[in-house]
């Protein structure tokens, strides 16, 4: 299990194509480089901070099996998504979110208003892309 950070300098860096599981901390301890996107909860969240990279731009899927607020930051600035997904009744994945990602920028992956402590997470190109 690979621990999320609670600080940008000290994330942990995803593979995209890599499956991992996450363990993140409380939410009141994470010092998130942008404000996340969605009013966050306060009591008992969970969150924490990964980096990644992308090799070729394009559209990528974030998928969670937990609920958590996603935000991709790029040098300092939000990410906007560009179509979501998934089914709050699945636990494999119960999220996706699609990203027009740039390549090789370090990317920040903020997860935020979580519920759980842990959650499994997956980054991928989009095979519905053109």
């Amino acid at each position: 299990m690979l621990k999320a950070a609670t600080r940008a300098a000290d994330a942990p860096e995803l593979r995209p194509g890599t499956l991992y599981a996450l363990q993140l901390a409380p939410q009141e301890q994470v010092q998130f480089p942008h404000a996340p996107s969605k009013r966050m909860l306060t009591d008992g969240a969970y969150g924490g901070l990964v980096h990644f990279k992308v090799p070729t731009a394009g559209r990528y899927r974030i998928a969670i099996d937990s609920p958590f607020w996603i935000d991709v930051v790029d040098g300092g600035k939000a990410v906007s998504s560009i179509d979501f997904g998934g089914d709050p009744s699945c636990n494999a994945p119960r999220k996706i979110v699609i990203y027009a990602l740039p390549a090789g920028d370090d990317l920040t992956l903020q997860l935020s208003a979580g519920t759980t402590s842990t959650l499994r997470i997956t980054i991928t190109p989009d095979p519905t892309q053109p």
